[in-house]
């Protein structure tokens, strides 16, 4: 009887220890849930706070909540998009003039990806406004294409009926062939397609891309350069730096995409990059990312094509192109002229814009400063227009063909030098220096003569431009 009484008090023990146990986890998940809750709710603040533009609220919350969640990867991020939303606030107002297009293109729903079709000279873009085309209410909010003309002075909108479905339809690009570049969420998990243009302009259903790109995975972007040579479109496949991230394929002898190639860790962060668009002479990379060296959200950053085929470290485009709100869907269609997609407040969620990127204004200059040169015969005035003068000076046959910015800490560094174009006919260099570190000015000819002079800048992404007088 003892021995029975003993086992119904061990058990009954073990039974209490069992349920303080498991009233203690419970204590302790709800403990670790009110956290993750304070976390969530107040990083959302300081989010809000970042993405109004009330940046030093944002600062000083995001401060505190690093104190208190130091292991938070998100915290750290908006933290250091905050700083740079403060770094790159000045100095871009002089180069920049944004334009949100009318209504009815912008609407109260999220407007975006916009193209312009020369041939039948209209916009197609991407829109989530309410059309009840389809039974299923769901589809209400999805994504599709429409299309925007002018007609006796005032813009008109439709739906592109050819191209839109049930599910989501965005308009991605143009193909140098005035074919156009769809992605459709129906397959595949997200593929490409294009849709191929007949040769009296009309346009054809779509088609899937190539295999080469489109994968299980979801491939969301796509941009073919001017030459029809490479294509680089944005994949989240396993085994990127990051998210989303930007691949190249190139295209071979039989006109065939060759292999995916990921652009690398110079260009994609551990975050999300979209958006790619190479300038119709091949020099310059336009593309969105949403990482460490954002303002907030997505910005637009460029990379120059160096000497060996790969791109420079990216710089930001600085504001006012860029804000603490998503700035993606860059796309010139002009040479100074392109469109933009930005939540930062207009219309409604995102909307459109037109942005005219002003060429620098070069005034001569008298003033000649030390420059070191090579072996040069007698020399012409060659003036370079910064915050304070800089001439340089070169031999009467020089004819510029190169021409680089190199940080002066990393002189023997090549990946590190951003290449300046240079405009064949008037000899012109137009570039941005991307910080206030001292860099060297290279100038050089086809037989690689050249001269460089020392440039220190005080003031962020200054544009640069270098004639003959």
């Amino acid at each position: 009887m003892v021995c029975f009484f003993m086992v119904i008090s061990i058990c009954w023990l073990c039974a209490q220890s069992l349920e303080n146990n498991a009233k203690l986890r419970i204590k302790e998940d709800y403990y670790q849930d009110s956290l993750e809750h304070v976390l969530e709710t107040q990083r959302q603040k300081a989010l809000d706070y970042h993405r109004r533009g009330e940046i030093q609220k944002a600062l000083r919350l995001y401060e505190a909540l690093l104190k208190q969640f130091p292991e938070d990867s998100l915290l750290h991020l908006y933290y250091k998009q905050a700083k740079n939303a403060v770094h790159f606030s000045d100095g871009g107002f002089e180069r920049y003039i944004i334009t949100p297009l009318p209504a009815p293109i912008n609407s109260p729903y999220p407007d975006y990806a916009a193209v312009w079709d020369s041939f039948h000279q209209c916009v197609y873009f991407t829109s989530r406004r309410p059309r009840r085309t389809y039974s299923d209410s769901t589809a209400i909010a999805d994504e599709n294409i429409y299309k925007a003309y002018k007609e006796g002075g005032h813009w008109q909108v439709e739906p592109v009926s050819l191209w839109n479905s049930p599910h989501h339809d965005a308009i991605i690009g143009l193909t140098p062939k005035g074919d156009f570049l769809i992605y459709r969420s129906d397959f595949n998990g997200g593929d490409i397609f294009i849709a191929q243009r007949k040769p009296d302009g009309s346009l054809q259903r779509l088609k899937t891309f190539s295999y080469r790109i489109n994968s299980p995975y979801v491939e969301n972007s796509a941009f073919i350069t001017a030459d029809g040579k490479e294509l680089y479109f944005v994949s989240n496949r396993p085994g990127g730096f990051g998210r989303r991230d930007i691949y190249v394929c190139y295209k071979d002898a039989k006109g065939r995409w060759g292999p995916p190639k990921n652009l690398g860790p110079k260009i994609n962060t551990p975050w999300d990059e979209d958006a790619p668009y190479v300038s119709p002479d091949g020099k310059r990379l336009y593309f969105a990312s949403n990482g460490p060296h954002s303002m907030g959200g997505f910005d637009i950053f460029v990379s120059y094509r160096l000497p060996d085929g790969t791109w420079s470290e990216p710089q930001n485009l600085g504001a006012p192109l860029n804000s603490p709100s998503h700035d993606i869907y860059l796309y010139f269609y002009d040479e100074n002229r392109a469109y933009l997609s930005s939540d930062r407040g207009h219309y409604g969620a995102m909307d459109l814009y037109e942005v005219y990127f002003k060429p620098p204004e070069v005034t001569p200059v008298a003033y000649v400063l030390p420059y070191y040169k090579t072996t040069l015969p007698s020399l012409p005035r060659f003036s370079l227009q910064l915050p304070q003068p800089y001439v340089f000076e070169l031999p009467t046959d020089f004819k510029a063909q190169r021409a680089y910015l190199i940080p002066l800490q990393q002189l023997w560094d090549k990946s590190q030098w951003i290449e300046i174009p240079v405009e064949e006919d008037e000899n012109n260099l137009f570039a941005l220096i991307p910080d206030k570190n001292t860099y060297l000015i290279w100038i050089e000819d086809a037989q690689g003569r050249g001269i460089c002079s020392k440039v220190e800048q005080t003031r962020q992404q200054l544009s640069i431009a270098a004639v003959y007088p």
